[in-house]
C-alpha cells in the first residue's frame, strides 16, 4: 500500500495559522489543495447562531474535513476568541497524490496580524492600496473595496450611524446612505492608553 504524508505542508499551510475570517481560511486551504494535490470535503458542521456577527464573518463554530478519496485523512476546524484554526488533523494519506514539488507563491497570502493587547496596528498602508481614491460612484464600488480590503488585512469593519437617503431621492437607489461610519469589531476590546494631561498652575 502506497502512502503520502503531507503533514509538514498543511502544517505550513493551515495547521500553524490562526484565520480570523471563514474566508481568509477558504482561501488557505485552496492553495493547500492547488499545490498538495489532496482535496478534501466537508462533513459534520456546527454553525454560529444566526444573525450574529460571528455567523457572518467565521460562519462556523467547528467544522470536519475528510479526505474525498475515503481514506483516513482528515482534520477539524473550530473558533476560539474571533479566529477559526486546526483542532486536530492527520495528514497520512494510504494513497498516492500528485502534487507540485517547489509550491509556487501563494497568490492570495494570508496576513498575519499580530494579537498585542494595548497595541496599535497600524493598516495604512493596505487601506491607501485599497483606497486610492476617497470618492466613489456608487454604495457598490464602496463596499467592493472594502472588501476586499478586509480579505487581504483580515480586519473586519461593521457600519455604524447610517442614514439612508430618503425613498424617492434622485440618488437612493445607486449611493443609498447620506452618511455611515465604519467601525472595527474590535473597537472598544483594548482599555484606553490615552492620558489625561495633567493642569499645570
Amino acid at each position: 500500500m502506497t502512502f503520502t504524508d503531507q503533514t509538514e505542508i498543511f502544517s505550513d499551510i493551515l495547521a500553524s495559522k490562526r484565520f480570523p475570517s471563514y474566508e481568509l481560511f477558504r482561501q488557505a486551504l485552496e492553495y493547500f489543495t492547488k499545490i498538495s494535490g489532496s482535496k478534501f470535503s466537508k462533513g459534520k458542521t456546527s454553525l454560529h447562531r444566526p444573525g450574529s456577527l460571528n455567523r457572518d464573518i467565521l460562519l462556523y463554530r467547528s467544522a470536519e474535513f475528510q479526505c474525498s478519496s475515503k481514506c483516513e485523512a482528515c482534520f477539524v476546524i473550530g473558533c476560539k476568541k474571533g479566529h477559526l484554526f486546526v483542532i486536530r488533523y492527520h495528514m497520512v494519506h494510504n494513497h498516492s497524490i500528485d502534487y507540485q514539488v517547489t509550491p509556487s507563491p501563494n497568490p492570495h497570502p494570508v496576513v498575519e496580524i499580530p494579537e498585542v493587547p494595548q497595541a496599535d496596528v497600524d493598516l495604512t498602508v493596505q487601506f491607501n492600496a485599497h483606497f486610492p481614491s476617497l470618492k466613489f460612484s456608487s454604495y457598490d464600488d464602496l463596499m467592493e473595496a472594502l472588501t476586499s480590503f478586509q480579505k487581504r488585512t483580515g480586519s473586519v469593519y461593521v457600519k455604524k450611524g447610517v442614514h439612508k437617503l430618503p425613498t424617492g431621492h434622485a440618488n437612493s437607489d445607486l449611493l443609498v446612505y447620506s452618511t455611515m461610519c465604519f467601525q472595527c469589531i474590535h473597537y472598544g476590546t483594548f482599555a484606553s492608553r490615552a492620558i489625561t494631561p495633567r493642569n499645570h498652575r
